[in-house]
């Protein structure tokens, strides 16, 4: 007996089945819109470790030369991200503006704090020496050792071996990433105002380039997480439910009758 000739479109379906899948354009771009923050971070990150060979260089030409220009406008800006400045500039959003104030000012707290304790942690087990110490100590003056991490057993007891990464910007940039989500055309002056912070303490012999570079870092990351995630909105919830379940007499608990 014989079997006829396959059809025109049994051949085409054939073909269609050997042939992978066709993702749609729209499928690709909406995952690369999903992931590019994650993109973004990654890349940074990399050009980061860039900075370490950049780190003598930046520090000698910003204290040297650059410095001396830039002294009045850079000098003041070093105490911003500290406990009082910071604080009263956060409640000054949350008293000027009713409609975003309150966000900017729980956003950037949660976002000041979580990138400083991260900072806090980062630094005692770096142990990274602090720039203005290398003249005075001539054993690590070699410029090939500068970029040395101690480890912990020096970061944990000695103030001078916390250099890596910089809290201060770390704070500065956190607090300026969150006023920028929420008001865009603050971008510019935020960023000068963050960059200043952080050059002030390159040319104070504070920090590295790469130390100031990774605080940075992970102050726009905290602060993106902060307003992205709003963590003082689901901090918030689970303490009301906590607190609700507090109040709430417990149905297990029967007390004892007194005959």
């Amino acid at each position: 007996m014989q079997t006829a000739p396959p059809t025109p479109t049994s051949a085409v379906s054939q073909d269609s089945a050997s042939q992978p899948p066709v993702v749609p354009p729209t499928e690709v771009r909406s995952w690369w819109r999903r992931h590019l923050h994650w993109l973004v971070l990654l890349v940074t990150l990399a050009l980061g470790l860039l900075t370490f060979a950049l780190d003598q260089w930046a520090l000698y030409w910003l204290r040297d030369v650059l410095y001396a220009h830039i002294r009045p406008v850079v000098y003041p800006l070093r105490v911003l991200p500290e406990l009082l400045p910071m604080t009263t500039m956060l409640a000054a959003f949350f008293l000027l503006d009713r409609k975003n104030g309150r966000k900017i000012a729980l956003c950037g707290l949660v976002a000041v704090l979580s990138a400083s304790a991260i900072t806090s942690v980062i630094k005692v087990h770096a142990g990274r020496h602090r720039p203005q110490y290398l003249r005075d100590e001539p054993e690590i003056s070699n410029p090939d050792r500068r970029t040395v991490f101690a480890g912990p057993y020096k970061g944990y007891t000695q103030s001078q071996f916390q250099s890596f990464p910089s809290g201060h910007a770390a704070a500065i940039f956190a607090f300026a990433g969150v006023v920028t989500m929420v008001y865009p055309w603050t971008a510019l002056p935020m960023l000068l105002l963050a960059c200043g912070v952080a050059i002030s303490r390159i040319c104070s012999e504070r920090h590295f380039l790469s130390d100031v570079y990774f605080g940075a870092w992970l102050g726009v990351v905290c602060a993106f997480n902060t307003v992205r995630n709003d963590w003082p909105g689901l901090l918030g919830q689970w303490l009301r439910a906590r607190c609700r379940r507090a109040a709430r007499p417990s149905m297990d608990f029967t007390p004892d009758l007194i005959l």
